[in-house]
């Protein structure tokens, strides 16, 4: 059984008759992209389903554990940053001038980059650390699909940059899922959107986790 796998910025048209041929051999094959899930439903004529992350199947109350309530600090923007070179940063900024700025990026030289520009600056988070950051902030500005996810959990106020277009699919995917690719925002691009209505955004998301058990459940009981 493959779950919620995730081509990335590879190209199906690479794929060679072997890699086909093993991929036949799976009984059940999903997928976290829209684009791959057809691509690969044509390829090997079977339905190969789009479902979610395994992040969603945790329900957010499980996730909640690991926060420290605790926490407290100045109203900030959380910057999950993996390879936007500066970009979210000056969408965060422009965005939330009154802000104070919290940076996760795993940038090595992120420390040094960042002295003097009055940023909060984290080059490492354990799971506790990255939640809680999420949990408490007042939006979150991102180019990560692990950060778009979680603050699809938490519910938050979130943007989202595009660094890497040819493996944006994932994300892309989930935000079409849930009816909020209009959170995709460029570099000087600032639309002021409806807030989120999670009301709407949670029914959505439900949807797609019972589509995801469904194919686990179905899955795992053939064997």
């Amino acid at each position: 059984v493959a779950y919620a796998p995730s081509f990335g910025s590879m190209s199906l048209s690479l794929l060679h008759e072997d890699d086909i041929a093993k991929l036949r051999d799976f009984d059940s094959i999903s997928c976290r992209e829209m684009d791959a899930a057809s691509a690969l439903s044509s390829l090997l004529n079977r339905n190969v389903p789009v479902v979610f992350d395994p992040v969603f199947l945790t329900k957010k109350d499980e996730w909640l554990q690991f926060v420290d309530k605790t926490y407290k600090r100045n109203p900030y923007v959380f910057v999950y940053d993996l390879n936007a070179r500066d970009n979210v940063l000056k969408i965060a900024r422009e965005k939330f001038p009154d802000h104070e700025i919290v940076m996760y990026s795993n940038d090595p030289l992120g420390t040094v980059k960042m002295r003097g520009r009055g940023i909060s600056f984290v080059q490492g988070a354990s799971v506790e650390d990255f939640l809680t950051l999420i949990y408490h902030s007042d939006a979150v500005v991102t180019d990560s699909f692990h950060g778009t996810a979680f603050s699809l959990i938490m519910e938050k106020d979130f943007y989202v940059y595009i660094s890497l277009e040819k493996a944006a699919g994932r994300i892309t995917s989930l935000l079409e899922c849930v009816g909020l690719r209009g959170r995709i925002v460029t570099i000087g691009n600032y639309f002021s959107p409806m807030p989120i209505d999670y009301s709407v955004v949670r029914e959505r998301i439900e949807r797609y986790i019972d589509k995801s058990e469904s194919f686990l459940i179905e899955a795992l009981d053939e064997k």
